[in-house]
């Protein structure tokens, strides 16, 4: 277990190996974190001049550091400060919270929300404790989703009590709202006060898991829960067209970055079957999620297919359990593989 000040004078002490190299990291290093396998180092590029090599910087900095160190090292580079302390920072102490998992995309409109409603459902069928945090503040949708459309209470303990839905424990933004129909026009402090306050003021009990319905993006809130909650990994849903993937593929570039462990990739609206001839038709295109998964390296969870029962459902708050059963039980399985 390495600090930050130790690292740079035992650096400092092994500067005749690399002078120049050394000096740079001793100067640029940010902070560091120690985990169960590795040390984590964050390194300031942001006075790194145009044209420069950053993948060799990286792989320069990471090696000369496990040789020195004498340990595994990953290292992330970044060119913002503040952003990169708080990566180190004393996150949310959930103790009561087994694994948190998030839901998320870098698109609006390919299915997170239904996807998490399924999921969560699926998950607790087979006997887990399950919770939902509705992390989209701008737009919740879980609301709708689960049929819910009062407030959440305050509990004896001061706490909010979630709201328990089909056995599933849930919160929502919207769950402390008056005027469900009013946009939320909040800017980004408001925005983590919000949502951190979810996590920390609301009384969710024990949870074998608790999903998190991402926004869609890669934005302020993204990177406040990644920031300050001990993600346990992350799935990313996509439709399986290009433009969608582009976006699904920087969601999970970002969850990376910030040291998030990647259980999977969800295809979904991957084909339709025409309820009257049977006829398939990609409308969307088919394959495009599993085959970027197998290009990243990433497990491909599943696919589900374009089904209008699910949107009619959705919109009345219920969910179908034969094709739960058929289509989202695997896909929970695997995550619960993950957790083992």
């Amino acid at each position: 277990m390495y600090e930050l000040e130790e690292i740079k004078t035992i650096l400092n002490n092994n500067i005749n190996i690399q002078p120049e190299l050394i000096k740079y990291i001793i100067k640029n290093i940010l902070a560091v974190k120690n985990t169960d396998d590795k040390l984590i180092a964050i390194i300031d590029i942001g006075n790194m001049g145009v044209g420069q090599n950053i993948d060799k910087i990286q792989s320069d900095i990471t090696n000369i550091l496990s040789y020195i160190l004498k340990c595994n090292v990953a290292i992330i580079l970044t060119s913002e400060k503040e952003g990169a302390r708080k990566i180190t920072a004393n996150k949310l102490q959930l103790k009561n919270i087994s694994k948190i998992i998030a839901i998320a995309s870098g698109k609006g409109g390919v299915g997170k929300s239904t996807i998490t409603r399924n999921l969560a459902s699926a998950l607790l069928d087979k006997g887990l404790k399950v919770g939902i945090l509705d992390a989209d503040i701008l737009g919740p949708s879980q609301p709708k989703m689960l049929g819910f459309s009062g407030n959440a209470e305050l509990g004896t303990n001061k706490k909010i009590t979630p709201v328990t839905v089909d056995g599933i424990k849930t919160m929502s933004i919207s769950y402390m709202l008056k005027d469900k129909n009013s946009p939320i026009v909040w800017r980004g402090p408001m925005l983590q006060k919000a949502l951190l306050q979810m996590f920390r003021d609301v009384d969710w009990g024990n949870l074998d898991i608790l999903l998190l319905d991402m926004p869609p993006g890669t934005g302020d809130v993204s990177l406040t829960i990644a920031q300050n909650v001990e993600l346990y990994a992350a799935v990313i849903v996509s439709t399986p067209q290009d433009i969608a993937l582009l976006d699904a593929i920087k969601s999970l570039e970002m969850f990376k970055k910030m040291l998030v462990k990647i259980a999977g990739i969800i295809e979904n609206m991957s084909i339709f079957t025409c309820p009257n001839c049977g006829h398939k038709s990609e409308i969307f295109g088919y394959g495009g999620a599993k085959n970027e998964a197998k290009r990243l390296n990433v497990q491909f969870l599943g696919e589900i297919p374009l089904i209008a029962e699910i949107r009619k459902e959705s919109d009345k708050g219920k969910i179908i359990k034969t094709i739960q059963k058929q289509y989202f039980s695997p896909i929970a399985d695997k995550i619960i593989e993950n957790l083992e």
